[in-house]
């Protein structure tokens, strides 16, 4: 008797198990075609146009609905954008999040607009976003939610610098460059009694002005009005880092134990003072440049290619962070010496903190584009060391043109206002909107250029 209890207990047992099982598999069974959501509430707007005094805000909102699978459980969404029509196969990902909204920064969709999806500056593109919904725990297809699609236009993020201009003439002008949004800065030797005042092109008839009278917000001690609406300058002679914020309306400056430029001459350079590697000032003391290092080779920095130049070796920057492929001094010059492997570089330099670092970099390109190639981006110009090429081409008398440094980017571009040294008889300029060069002669020319140091030459062959 009691076997047969116990079997019939087993047998009940054994029912409601199975009957459990067949429960569960029923609720977690999905068709997964079945499942909507993630569907994105529409913008406020239709077409949006980027600026770059917005780039530290945030674009508008993304906000979408919930998936619903049937069941509770803990969704991850992804946002994605991509351009119309390519069917989100280069997608990127513009945040993961299990919230039901994104917030994105503005210059990094601007980024991702002319980098990454290599939109024009200044152009609508149609932008589209969706929702990827996957539920990570357990193994199922993700579901996307349709896309939205809206005008986005792209600001372009080569930002033009202002300039500081003292005297009769733009030939001394200097460059500060755009840092931050409506934030510039530079280095610039200031002597005792000169003026001056800011501009936003190198042109005393053309752009905005700023002078003494708009700078409400804080000036330095050692600026004063000439009366004209001018800055007098009131301190000690010296290279300065200069800091112009047009938001907030103030000038910074502060002293400087370094110049406004930055040369390394070494091994590399065949110690050869006519092609140094011209560093570009990135603003705050920052100066960069990419240039192919050779294991064993030495080398120094200096004010300008001379030799009675103020030079600066590895004992300057001692007290600082010199990166680990540089060791030093060497010589009597106590130069720096490069033990790393072979290869090309990028070297960072901070005068303000005294620290130097060494990275990998890509051989750099510039393009030179215009009539005489149907405006067509073909083979990058020669690359010699940082920002200096050269080529042998032709020059056609009449012909328009100027240099991109990446192919296929018209908004990043080097046009004749980018060289202060220009020789006159091969070329004139700026020509039209786009400032272009226009040659003035005809026949087969070797080109070469420095960016960095704004200069151009042609050689007849």
């Amino acid at each position: 008797m009691k076997n047969i209890i116990n079997s019939s207990l087993i047998f009940l047992l054994l029912f409601f198990t199975l009957a459990c099982e067949d429960d569960i598999t029923d609720k977690v069974t999905l068709d997964i075609t079945k499942v909507t959501g993630g569907t994105i509430a529409n913008l406020s707007k239709t077409s949006y146009v980027l600026t770059y005094a917005e780039a530290n805000n945030n674009f508008e909102k993304i906000t979408w609905d919930s998936t619903d699978y049937g069941y509770p459980t803990s969704i991850t969404y992804i946002l994605e954008m991509d351009i119309e029509g390519d069917g989100f196969k280069n997608a990127v990902e513009l945040a993961t999040t299990t919230e039901l909204f994104a917030e994105i920064n503005i210059e990094k969709l601007n980024t991702l607009l002319t980098d990454k999806f290599s939109q024009t500056p200044d152009l609508p593109a149609k932008v589209q976003f969706r929702v990827v919904s996957t539920i990570v725990s357990v193994n199922l297809d993700s579901v996307y939610s349709t896309p939205l699609t809206v005008d986005i236009t792209p600001y372009n993020p080569d930002i033009p610098p202002v300039y500081l201009i003292g005297g009769p003439s733009t030939d001394n002008a200097v460059e500060l460059a755009s840092v931050s949004p409506l934030v510039y800065s530079g280095f610039a030797e200031l002597l005792p009694d000169s003026v001056f005042r800011f501009f936003e092109l190198k042109n005393f008839n053309n752009g905005d002005q700023w002078g003494y009278s708009f700078f409400t917000g804080g000036i330095p001690a050692e600026f004063a009005d000439n009366g004209d609406n001018n800055f007098k300058f009131a301190g000690e002679q010296g290279t300065y880092a200069i800091t112009v914020d047009l938001n907030e309306k103030t000038v910074v400056i502060e002293k400087q134990l370094f110049p406004s430029t930055f040369f390394i001459i070494g091994g590399d350079q065949g110690w050869n003072l006519g092609d140094p590697l011209a560093l570009r000032h990135m603003g705050g003391g920052v100066f960069v440049g990419i240039e192919t290092f050779t294991n064993g080779n030495e080398w120094r920095f200096f004010e300008s290619p001379s030799w009675g130049a103020v030079q600066w070796n590895y004992n300057t920057f001692a007290d600082g962070t010199i990166d680990e492929k540089l060791s030093g001094p060497n010589g009597g010059d106590a130069n720096f010496l490069f033990t790393g492997t072979t290869g090309i570089y990028k070297i960072t330099v901070s005068t303000l903190d005294l620290t130097i670092t060494l990275e990998p970099a890509e051989m750099p390109t510039m393009y030179r584009v215009g009539g005489f190639n149907s405006w067509s981006f073909g083979t990058s110009m020669t690359w010699i060391r940082g920002e200096k090429f050269t080529e042998t081409s032709e020059l056609v008398a009449g012909t328009e043109w100027r240099f991109f440094p990446e192919s296929g980017n018209w908004g990043n571009t080097r046009d004749y206002t980018s060289f202060k040294d220009v020789p006159t008889d091969l070329w004139s300029g700026p020509n039209g909107g786009d400032l272009n060069f226009l040659d003035l002669v005809s026949g087969t020319y070797t080109i070469t250029i420095d960016v960095v140091q704004g200069i151009i030459t042609g050689v007849a062959q």
